[in-house]
């Protein structure tokens, strides 16, 4: 256990765990937010669902690259998670909700 604890503490365990973060939870979080962006195109535009699915999963492919770069220049660990976790909580809601 002391040996994972200082790998996870070393530089390279560092980037391990932004990658993780970065490739994990930035995925569930583009795809919320590409959820929401649907159906709001859909709700409130003249947009059918099927447009608007397009235009809402073209743009997750750049939101998801932003949330990788953003991941990494992060200067916390606990910040990056935190903000992840919670944009990414806050925008499955609003997926279930809208």
């Amino acid at each position: 256990m002391k040996k994972l604890n200082a790998y996870f503490r070393s530089y390279n365990g560092q980037v391990l765990l932004r990658l993780i973060a970065a490739i994990l939870i930035g995925y569930l979080a583009s795809n919320a937010i590409g959820v929401v962006m649907a159906k709001s195109l859909d709700r409130w535009t003249s947009l059918h669902l099927s447009e608007a699915s397009l235009y809402a999963s073209l743009s997750a492919f750049f939101i998801y690259s932003v949330i990788i770069l953003w991941s990494f220049s992060v200067r916390s660990q606990k910040k990056l998670w935190r903000q992840l976790s919670v944009l990414t909580f806050i925008f499955a809601v609003l997926a279930y909700v809208i």
